[in-house]
């Protein structure tokens, strides 16, 4: 079981979305909560009615509406409507909507099991339910809860970065589409989504979309050149690359500076999340590195290495839900922790590349990309 979130503007597009599922026999309505008729004795029409009327006590707010998408694993039984209502009102209850009038709809029109759960953000008072970091505060936990008590399956989702917005990219893998169109896609995403402020991070989020800019020397200038490579499972470059003044959004050295810069007065707001969750899951020093990443994946953070593994400050958290990338030594925590995470993520890198899923770049082998250029 997984949980998707969004936050949409206009309630009619959901509930045209679902009704017409519904008149196509591929979704059927099986749960409405705190309207004023039972689901028997409610139209459409009354509750649309009911809804824009609740969205009316708050004019001042932009972003009324609230679509959760709970998918379970393919071999999953979910049993009667009974159970599926329980899994829903449990749910909704324990990210903050219990009291919410809100609507279930069981979708038919895939292989995957899955619920759709439509809702307003605005309260009976007139006030807005504080819905920033729901995902990590709230249904996160809430998933992880479900589970255990309904012996529910981990959905193979659970490690998609799509998860956290299904308009990100997915990772790249070399010939199964346009490696530059690819390039282009993840690049432009990154800079406009992701906050980073040295090179470093900026390959960090690079490498969680399958790809890595490397530095060339180039004796015209002060500035190096960048060469965007595709990469494998075990963080190796494919192929021979692609200079960055060739794809369209020009991630080149000297651009790349230039958002160093402006990300700089924003990366302490964008952070300020991360760096709480960091600092209470890196506080605790029984984890392993394995165990660590599983935590900070739990909470929509990854982490990867910096070029020099022997580094304690040199280990990078990339904030998926945030979109914020943070270097480890500017947590400001005590050196001991420092030690704690460089030894963790020694640890991960071990265990992971014996199982081919995790390298540091190979220095020396990218040394022959230059002589090319």
């Amino acid at each position: 079981m997984y949980a998707r979130i969004e936050q949409v503007r206009q309630m009619s597009s959901l509930l045209h979305y679902n009704e017409r599922k519904v008149l196509l026999e591929k979704a059927e309505l099986i749960d409405c909560c705190n309207f004023p008729l039972t689901l028997r004795d409610l139209h459409p029409s009354l509750y649309k009615n009911y809804i824009k009327s609740r969205d009316a006590l708050n004019l001042s707010s932009q972003v009324k509406s609230l679509h959760v998408m709970l998918s379970f694993s393919s071999n999953e039984e979910l049993g009667s409507f009974e159970r599926q209502r329980a899994i829903s009102r449990e749910y909704m209850h324990l990210i903050g909507f219990g009291k919410q009038p809100y609507l279930t709809y069981r979708h038919f029109d895939t292989a995957i099991p899955h619920l759709h759960i439509v809702s307003t953000t605005i309260k009976a008072n007139g006030q807005r339910i504080d819905t920033s970091n729901l995902l990590i505060l709230h249904s996160l936990p809430a998933v992880d809860l479900l589970v255990k008590k309904y012996q529910l399956g981990q959905s193979s989702s659970r490690n998609d970065l799509t998860k956290f917005d299904r308009n990100r990219p997915k990772k790249l893998q070399y010939g199964s589409s346009s490696t530059k169109q690819g390039m282009e896609h993840v690049v432009r995403f990154a800079k406009q989504q992701y906050c980073f402020t040295t090179f470093e991070e900026w390959n960090a989020i690079l490498s969680s979309y399958g790809l890595r800019a490397f530095r060339l020397e180039n004796k015209g200038t002060n500035l190096p050149g960048l060469l965007y490579f595709l990469i494998d499972i075990q963080k190796k470059n494919i192929g021979t690359g692609i200079l960055a003044s060739r794809l369209k959004t020009k991630p080149t050295f000297k651009n790349l500076e230039l958002l160093y810069k402006m990300n700089s007065f924003r990366v302490v707001k964008k952070s300020s999340s991360m760096r709480a969750q960091l600092k209470l899951i890196l506080l605790n020093s029984n984890f392993s590195g394995n165990k660590m990443k599983q935590e900070l994946w739990r909470n929509g953070i990854s982490i990867h290495p910096g070029s020099d593994s022997s580094s304690d400050n040199n280990v990078i958290f990339l904030d998926h839900v945030n979109n914020c990338a943070i270097s480890a030594f500017s947590l400001g925590l005590e050196k001991t922790h420092y030690h704690d995470i460089a030894l963790a993520m020694r640890q991960l890198i071990s265990v992971e590349s014996r199982k081919g899923s995790f390298a540091l770049p190979d220095i020396k082998k990218q040394n022959s990309y230059r002589k090319q250029f």
